[in-house]
């Protein structure tokens, strides 16, 4: 049996009374529990790049040095994405001796499919300049048409320029000619570059997230955009990586499966009803990784926060910042949540409600929650060093140093070294060169999404 619990922790118990508008901080935490060794079958489509860049070897680091020793490599753009191109006269060498992504994909997918149970199902989505559904909803253990799909992988024959939006219409279009009682269902996206259709894969995006539908991205290399990937993950309830090296994808895409299998929750959603001049001004996913969500629309005061799916002994938490309006002295209600979601069969789960109340007081409390402030002050850590990554990328030399040197001191004030270490260092080539390296700069980005998960 499923069993959810909405746990309310405010940032004061009590503000104070006839002092105007102010800010009172809502962290909001679900917690899961499910049947012991629960697992529910499940539905994953893999939306792979199969984009040019997909395609080209990558040599590990000893390889690339020994090239760079001959002089055998200069970097050119390909698919808008910097590549090394190598010598022709040693092509063959290097074939043999480095793998492109699409062929660890392939080894990636038959792995993963090979951890699947006769009851799961797996679609794959190639796109390019189209999209095109090379396994429908097919059981992991049809090996023929597996290899099928993972040929056409590897061959990419998709056009050369990257649109990711019809891949996503894709996937919509083949989601909802299904049934989904009884399935997790769960998106994983894969790609090494640039996307021409933000704005419209996003749109899909949110389509998909209102459905409560997990959208896990995985950045390949260092040259993706990985803002778009993390907005994806953040507001559907996913999850966002990224590697260097194709040979980690196995033990992703085996992460994500055993995510989709331990569901015990799906479609689960935060109704909100504001109480009157009440307004959330920011949300914030804490848990399981840090970043922003977009504020639900409100109708007379109304709105639903999409959570996607919940997994077992989950504790996923949401912060929500709210304007709460003056008030002469007593107890009022600013804030109504409603926890609602689907057991795995497809069955409504019981809500569990909630409410914010809170005391006006003439000589309110001035201490806030230790462990609200625990947490505001790893988000003021990574917003500073976004905003730093944001200057560096607009040119902004002299802002972006302040504000990494700002993200740096806080993180050594938090404890956390080895991150101020690699900040520091951003900060450094930044300095000598005028620019934050791409990869340091996905390292630090994904690595202070992680500032607030549970330790």
């Amino acid at each position: 049996m499923t069993s959810l619990d909405l746990r309310l922790t405010l940032s004061r118990s009590s503000v104070p009374a006839n002092t105007g508008e102010q800010v009172l901080y809502v962290l909001a935490e679900v917690l899961g529990q499910g049947k012991a060794n629960q697992r529910i079958p499940v539905h994953c489509v893999l939306l792979v790049d199969c984009s040019p860049s997909m395609r080209v070897p990558i040599a590990d680091s000893t390889l690339f040095r020994e090239l760079m020793r001959r002089g055998a490599a200069h970097e050119v753009m390909l698919d808008g994405v910097p590549v090394w191109k190598i010598r022709d006269d040693l092509m063959d060498e290097v074939r043999r001796r480095a793998q492109s992504p699409s062929r660890w994909l392939g080894q990636a997918v038959r792995g993963a499919a090979e951890r699947l149970n006769a009851d799961d199902q797996l679609t794959i989505i190639g796109f390019a300049e189209k999209a095109h559904a090379v396994l429908k909803a097919k059981s992991p253990s049809d090996v023929v048409r597996l290899e099928g799909a993972v040929a056409i992988l590897e061959r990419g024959d998709l056009g050369r320029s990257t649109r990711l939006a019809p891949g996503l219409r894709n996937t919509i279009e083949l989601l909802d000619s299904m049934p989904s009682t009884g399935l997790s269902q769960r998106i994983v996206l894969l790609t090494d570059g640039f996307v021409e259709d933000d704005e419209q894969a996003l749109a899909y995006a949110r389509h998909l997230a209102a459905r409560s539908i997990p959208v896990s991205t995985i950045g390949l290399g260092v040259e993706f955009q990985e803002q778009l990937l993390m907005s994806f993950a953040d507001q559907s309830g996913g999850q966002s990586s990224f590697i260097t090296d194709p040979s980690d994808l196995p033990n992703l895409l085996d992460l994500e499966f055993g995510r989709a299998h331990a569901i015990i929750a799906q479609k689960a959603r935060l109704d909100l009803r504001l109480a009157h001049d009440v307004q959330i001004r920011r949300i914030l996913r804490i848990r399981p990784a840090l970043g922003d969500v977009p504020i639900p629309e409100f109708e007379a005061g109304s709105g639903s926060l999409s959570l996607g799916s919940i997994e077992q002994r989950a504790k996923a938490a949401w912060l929500l910042e709210l304007r709460i309006p003056n008030h002469v002295p007593n107890i009022y209600r600013l804030l109504r949540l409603s926890l609602q979601a689907d057991d795995p069969q497809g069955q409504s789960l019981e809500p569990i409600n909630r409410d914010v109340v809170i005391e006006y007081h003439p000589r309110a409390d001035q201490a806030l929650n230790p462990e609200i402030v625990a947490i505001l002050e790893r988000v003021t850590a990574w917003r500073l060093q976004n905003k730093a990554l944001e200057q560096a990328a607009q040119g902004d030399q002299a802002g972006a140093t302040r504000q990494l040197q700002a993200a740096v001191t806080r993180l050594v004030d938090l404890g956390e070294h080895e991150l101020a270490e690699q900040a520091a260092a951003a900060q450094q080539t930044l300095q000598e060169t005028g620019q934050i390296d791409p990869e340091q700069t996905k390292i630090l980005r994904y690595a202070t999404r992680r500032l607030t998960e549970e330790r």
